[in-house]
């Protein structure tokens, strides 16, 4: 994000830069402000109390060492899960895409007297 919002910079000649420009300026006050907002509620110390104690906000319950692990592992492996099957389906319709266009180029008639 940080790369395109360099070469955004230098892009703010023409109006479609200064569009995006304008966008991701947006996305980082409200990332910002979020943030800012988390940490004076006092969110971020909640999640880590979860995720390092398995202590519930709010409760007085806590998540046992293994059940935690098992949930953290669990996690993982969805989002592990997701990204290969995106990835693969992704490879999938990128090679379907070239072999279409391949087909097509191969119906078409041949370029006769282009030059002469």
């Amino acid at each position: 994000m940080y790369e395109s919002a360099l070469l955004l910079l230098v892009q703010v000649s023409n109006q479609e830069g200064a569009e995006e420009m304008k966008k991701i300026i947006y996305i980082l006050i409200v990332a910002i402000f979020s943030f800012i907002l988390a940490s004076e509620t006092g969110l971020f110390e909640a999640l880590f109390m979860f995720f390092l104690l398995g202590i519930v906000p709010g409760t007085q319950i806590v998540i046992p060492a293994n059940i935690m692990l098992l949930m953290i592992s669990a996690v993982i492996c969805i989002i592990l899960f997701y990204q290969t099957a995106r990835t693969i389906l992704h490879n999938i319709l990128s090679r379907h895409a070239i072999q279409q266009k391949s087909t097509n180029n191969s119906r078409l008639p041949k370029q006769r007297f282009s030059e002469i």
